[in-house]
């Protein structure tokens, strides 16, 4: 079975083993993603071909397009592709991440989808002299990132609807991991901290949102947001005790107590790990060859690599928490 690995650049495995030379070409993997985002209802073989070579006459188009698939069931094996009018992945002999994802958001199981979607669709694909497939892999991107983001939303909707408020604010944390300047993510995230015990990281969070609007000139926090900052302060400030005394307001509550690790808090930590790697390495780029990890906490994570270029080029990554980078200018990690 063909293993195709679509999140956090393209990859594709004959079971464990990498397949490397023709069949790994920036072209060809793009087509291969292309085609299993379309799923098992294809593409139109016309659309394929003006998306790869767009400045070709239909004739022309057509023989190139036969060529192409010619050597792609050459290479993988001829029952690979199918379809005459349109084409698609057969199911039986390529599996692929994309279609795992498209199915978990079918049945609903947003957790599974959300573990799967570890990084942006094709990320760092470049294809050489086909700026329409980098156009139309892009729009995919931007759609499963869309889809992923309904999906987390609705974990932290139905935590909270539950009650599992530890978990309500885990997933506004990972949806403010990826829209940090979304507004309504960001009063979520501060709303479940709250909710949570967590008054202190609440703050941070919404100072953090606050901080990076302000940065980037998108004005100012949301009234309903800037409201929460206001009551957040007046809590630490009517908890703090004066000259040594206690004061009479209200304690803060204390954090909600954790039971013990289970098998599926186990999972979904090391989900999250690998999704973290994933993404750091896709950020990276062909630059570096992202090694194992280090050391990981407080806010930094500790990756062994190696410049890609350079035989002896081993380095350290240090990657910073979104709302650590947010405070910090990157003359603090050179």
């Amino acid at each position: 079975m063909l293993r195709l690995s679509t999140f956090g650049g393209v990859s594709l495995a004959l079971g464990d083993r990498p397949l490397v030379g023709a069949a790994s070409s920036a072209r060809r993997l793009g087509v291969l993603a292309l085609l299993a985002a379309h799923g098992e209802q294809g593409i139109a073989r016309e659309q394929l071909g003006a998306l790869l070579w767009p400045e070709r006459d239909e004739a022309a188009v057509r023989h190139l397009l036969d060529q192409e698939v010619y050597a792609l069931r050459q290479t993988l094996g001829a029952e690979v592709l199918r379809g005459t009018a349109a084409l698609h992945l057969a199911p039986t002999r390529v599996e692929s991440d994309v279609a795992a994802f498209t199915g978990a958001m079918r049945a609903r199981q947003y957790e599974r989808a959300v573990a799967i979607h570890q990084a942006p669709f094709a990320d760092g694909l470049r294809v050489r002299n086909a700026p329409a497939l980098e156009d139309a892999l892009g729009t995919w991107r931007t759609r499963l990132a869309g889809e992923c983001a309904r999906a987390v939303e609705a974990l932290a909707r139905d935590a909270t609807a539950l009650g599992d408020v530890v978990a309500a604010a885990r997933w506004w944390r990972r949806r403010a991991d990826d829209a940090p300047r979304d507004g309504v993510v960001a009063r979520e995230l501060v709303a479940a901290l709250a909710a949570a015990g967590d008054p202190a990281g609440a703050l941070q969070a919404a100072l953090v949102h606050e901080a990076l609007l302000q940065a980037e000139g998108l004005g100012r926090p949301s009234p309903e947001l800037t409201e929460w900052i206001g009551r957040l302060r007046g809590t630490q400030a009517a908890a703090r005790p004066t000259n040594g005394a206690s004061s009479g307001a209200a304690p803060i509550p204390p954090p909600v107590a954790r039971a013990a690790p289970g098998a599926d808090d186990v999972r979904v930590a090391r989900e999250q790990a690998e999704r973290r790697s994933a993404r750091l390495a896709a950020a990276l780029g062909r630059r570096y060859q992202l090694g194992p990890l280090l050391h990981e906490g407080g806010s930094v994570a500790v990756h062994a690599a190696r410049l890609a270029e350079e035989r002896d080029g081993e380095v350290e990554v240090h990657a910073v928490q979104p709302r650590v980078a947010a405070f910090a200018s990157a003359a603090a990690f050179r």
